[in-house]
């Protein structure tokens, strides 16, 4: 019987080595993540996604997920119902979320990812929002200098050729 206790004295503390390194890595994440539990309420929440909402975690964790969004984001329950339904993971990319307490609406990519046990069963789900105002802003700001063709190969492409390029060119000069 020692032995025993013993032996599930080290999975516990395994368990609970693995749930807080888990924790950690979500709370240092950029990107909002929640995770909603099969009652529909909200069971995780990190750092970004408060920063996303611009509300409190003891506000938050417990609440039903309709009263997070509102019935402005109403897509969102929509798309939670398509996931629990097809048990696949659906992104849904430029969506504007609306923050009640605010009276604004924030730009976000927004993915949701069913969340399942070793046996497939449903645990819930995790929506991770991405929020696009940074990008926004920075797009807002280099309108000023750049043309949009450039600030859309600043945006998308990693290698880029606006350190130029060499080529032959020829210039005539001619006086009037």
């Amino acid at each position: 019987q020692m032995g025993v206790t013993l032996d599930y004295t080290g999975l516990f503390d395994q368990v609970l080595r693995m749930k807080s390194h888990n924790e950690s890595m979500l709370r240092s994440l950029t990107n909002g993540v929640l995770t909603i539990d099969m009652r529909g309420e909200v069971s995780f929440i990190n750092q970004a996604a408060l920063d996303i909402l611009r509300r409190g975690e003891d506000e938050l964790l417990g609440m039903p997920i309709m009263k997070v969004f509102g019935e402005m984001n109403a897509w969102i329950l929509e798309a939670i119902d398509e996931v629990a339904n097809g048990r696949a993971e659906k992104t849904l990319p430029n969506n504007e979320l609306y923050i009640a307490s605010l009276g604004e609406w924030v730009s976000a990519n927004t993915s949701l990812l069913p969340l399942l046990d070793s046996k497939g069963n449903s645990l819930g789900f995790m929506l991770v929002i991405e929020s696009l105002e940074r990008e926004r802003e920075w797009r807002r700001t280099m309108s000023r200098y750049l043309s949009n063709e450039i600030i859309d190969q600043l945006m998308h492409e990693t290698g880029g050729t606006l350190g130029g390029t060499s080529q032959p060119a020829t210039t005539l000069f001619s006086d009037i």
